[in-house]
């Protein structure tokens, strides 16, 4: 009897796509370590218009935090970082009156933002429609 195959079940390979790497800081080593590639994949399979990378945080960290905030009736919300010296503040004003503080498991609810983006360009109109990708330095 042969044993059972682990292979991962391959999709047909999607048509070839080019995404920019858009970062502003290397923040977390999330290029470095191939997390990038990670999330570029699962950003294709997913056929997701945009994906943010971020690392556990400690609460208190000088590190912005990707938060979703939405209005109070719920007729709006919208996913986005809150630098650090804000999210105390934020939190305290609207979810907890301690701020920032650690979850059961030791880090902050709130995920350390890394600045890494995958971002589908065509999801956003056609290619230079309103705006030209430029390297700087």
């Amino acid at each position: 009897m042969r044993p059972p195959s682990f292979a991962p079940a391959l999709a047909p390979a999607p048509a070839p796509v080019k995404p920019p790497v858009l970062n502003q800081k290397l923040r977390g080593r999330a290029l470095l370590t191939g997390t990038f590639i990670a999330a570029l994949g699962a950003s294709i399979l997913e056929d997701m218009d945009f994906n943010s990378i971020t690392v556990p945080r400690q609460a208190q960290a000088a590190v912005g935090a990707i938060c979703r905030l939405a209005r109070a009736d719920g007729s709006e919300a919208t996913t986005l970082n809150v630098e650090y010296n804000q999210l105390d503040p934020l939190l305290r004003a609207t979810v907890n009156p301690e701020g920032d503080v650690p979850g059961d498991n030791g880090l902050s609810p709130y995920p350390g933002n890394t600045n890494q983006l995958v971002v589908k360009l065509s999801a956003y109109g056609e290619p230079n429609a309103c705006c030209r990708l430029t390297t700087v330095g």
